[in-house]
Order: C-alpha cells, then sequence, then structure tokens
C-alpha cells in the first residue's frame, strides 16, 4: 500500500470481515484476542473461517499462523462475496465454477420442446445473466468467453439428441441486430469490454475506497489518464489501462 494512499487494514460487508495484518506473532494474536473480546460481549461466536497468505510465504510462517488462530488456511484462488480473488495471471482453470453455473442450468432444460424463439429468449434472459456479476468485477481469459458461447451456441442448435447438429451460422453472425441479419443476442466479449469500461469510468469520476486505493497506488505521480503499464504493475491496472483505450481514444 502507498503511503500516499488509504491504510486499509479490514473490509467489512454486512456480516463479513477481511482483516490485512503481517504475520507477525504479537499482532496476530493482538487481533485474536479482539476478536474474543466481542464474541464476550455479544455472546455470538465468529466463524473463523481461514486465513491466506503470500504464495511464497514459508511453512514456518504458515504453522506459526495456524497455532496463533486456530484457522484453517486456505490458499488462492478463492471466492469472496461471489468474487473470484486470486494472485498473478488469470487462468481459464479460475473460472470454471462461472461456466458450471451455465452448464447446470442448461442440463436443467434438457428434454423440453423448445422451439428457436423459446431458446434465444432463454439465452438472453437467463443465460446471459448468470456471468454478469462476475464479469462487473473481473475480466475472465477470452478462452472462457469462447467457452461460454460455445455451450448457448450448442444449446441452440441441438434438440433433444446426444450428438451435436449442424450449426447453420456461426454465433458471431447471430450475435448482431436484426436488421443486419441477426438475433439480437449480446456477444459475450462485447459484454464483458462494455463492463470494464463501467469499472474505468467509476475509476475516473467516482469517489470511493477502491478508487482512492488504485490512484494512490498506480497514478499518486501522474493524471490516471496518461498513466501507462509497467511490467512492475498488477495485471488488473493493465486490464484498467486498455479499458482506457476505449473510454478515453482521444487523449492519446
Amino acid at each position: 500500500m502507498h503511503q500516499r494512499g488509504p491504510q486499509i487494514n479490514h473490509l467489512a460487508y454486512i456480516d463479513d470481515i477481511v482483516i490485512f495484518s503481517s504475520g507477525k506473532s504479537k499482532l496476530v494474536k493482538l487481533i485474536m484476542k479482539q476478536i474474543n473480546n466481542n464474541e464476550k460481549a455479544s455472546g455470538q461466536e465468529v466463524n473463523k473461517a481461514f486465513f491466506s497468505t503470500n504464495p511464497k510465504g514459508s511453512a514456518y510462517r504458515i504453522n506459526r499462523m495456524r497455532q496463533c488462530t486456530i484457522f484453517l488456511e486456505k490458499s488462492f484462488p478463492f471466492t469472496y462475496l461471489g468474487c473470484l480473488i486470486y494472485i498473478g495471471r488469470k487462468k481459464i482453470s479460475y473460472f470454471d465454477n462461472m461456466v458450471t453455473k451455465v452448464v447446470k442450468r442448461l442440463n436443467g432444460w434438457q428434454g423440453k420442446m423448445l422451439t428457436y424463439g423459446g431458446k434465444t429468449v432463454l439465452i438472453k434472459i437467463v443465460l446471459h445473466s448468470l456471468p454478469i456479476y462476475t464479469l462487473s468485477a473481473i475480466d475472465p481469459p477470452s478462452g472462457t468467453i469462447n467457452l461460454l458461447e460455445k455451450h448457448f451456441a450448442r444449446f441452440f442448435w441441438n434438440f433433444n439428441e446426444n450428438r451435436d447438429k449442424h450449426h447453420w451460422r456461426s454465433w458471431k453472425n447471430i450475435c448482431v441486430p436484426k436488421d443486419e441479419g441477426g438475433i439480437s443476442i449480446r456477444n459475450m466479449d462485447d459484454v464483458s469490454k462494455t463492463l470494464a469500461v463501467k469499472r474505468w469510468w467509476r475509476f475516473r469520476t467516482n469517489q470511493s475506497l477502491w478508487a482512492d486505493f488504485m490512484k494512490a497506488k498506480y497514478c499518486h505521480m501522474v493524471h490516471p489518464s496518461v498513466k501507462a503499464w509497467t511490467s512492475g504493475n498488477s495485471q488488473a491496472w493493465k486490464l484498467m489501462v486498455n479499458a482506457r483505450q476505449v473510454a478515453e481514444p482521444n487523449i492519446f
């Protein structure tokens, strides 16, 4: 955390809380003491879920954390509040749960006689809405987007047989307006890019803890509109810079 930015030691949402601290025994024991005091005062036991450390953390530090907290260790990636938390480059395997949700919903529709019009409505209203929450926070790999649309296309063209039927038109051509020969199904890659631009716009126009943190870390010396991505920056900032090129193309 940059010294000029907000010094975040915890994040809370309703009844969930994430505590950030070093791995020093004295500090960890102090945190546990406060948790125990809260339990005694409220009469409610805190659900001690897990702790996570730097992936390069030593086994000695991890064992010491276990002894001080009696928590279970959980490695990255993991899901918090429905959003994937990971370190480093994104991998297709990290987003398997998002694809699984779509596949489960499709399995529930097997054996039902649906017209092409009915399938179109289900894809637009139901299937497209399932990944929106994740897409609004992070950009999945292009392979995940392609896999989602592969499931959409298979559902649209197939009936009840176990074998795949011929796809009479590419999914890319289907995802265009009706006056251009398509059926107005949104392209998932366009949806992902649109939500990425929305994140950039919120970063530039809204004041929030997240925006203050990002500006202090990456833009404390230069304006966000001209700050470039370098190899030392995170992948999160790289995605933000890519979205900026779409949201504010006239700057360069």
